[in-house]
């Protein structure tokens, strides 16, 4: 497993570009699943700046990227795991009384879509609370075909 790597993120629109090069560094751009990744981790890093922090500049929300290889299924493929950390700075936040947004009465309703967007595009996603810290755990394969740079 290569060393994890975290930033700590104020806002958005400041750190972005440190978000997008880390990300970049661990598999390319052109990586078939990097907007996926991309769009992933800005929605969990939005929610936690925004919505769980209260947009507190005296708060951040943590960014830690791990990168390893994995063996899956019964061929034994080599794959690769990139498995997204963002931690906030507020109270717990429960994903469970999420309303499903397809559902009719909440086809018009914005709100929740961001974890509906998450669950659909990554491969395994886990939520934890500890005292004032909500933690999202979103894990993504990427098979060893598709790879770019291993930092």
């Amino acid at each position: 497993m290569e060393q994890p790597h975290t930033l700590s993120i104020h806002t958005l629109q400041q750190d972005l570009p440190q978000v997008e090069e880390l990300l970049d560094s661990y598999i390319g751009k052109q990586n078939e699943k990097y907007g996926d990744i991309l769009i992933v981790t800005t929605e969990a890093l939005t929610n936690a700046l925004i919505h769980w922090n209260k947009k507190d500049a005296n708060k951040t929300a943590s960014l830690t990227l791990r990168y390893e290889t994995n063996q899956k299924g019964a061929e034994q493929e080599l794959i690769h795991i990139l498995t997204i950390i963002v931690t906030d700075e507020w109270a717990p936040f429960d994903h469970t009384i999420v309303p499903d947004p397809t559902d009719k009465e909440s086809l018009h309703k914005e709100w929740w879509r961001w974890l509906f967007l998450m669950k659909k595009l990554s491969d395994a996603i886990i939520f934890q609370h500890t005292g004032n810290w909500n933690q999202i755990t979103i894990t993504f394969h990427i098979p060893v075909w598709a790879e770019h740079n291993v930092v």
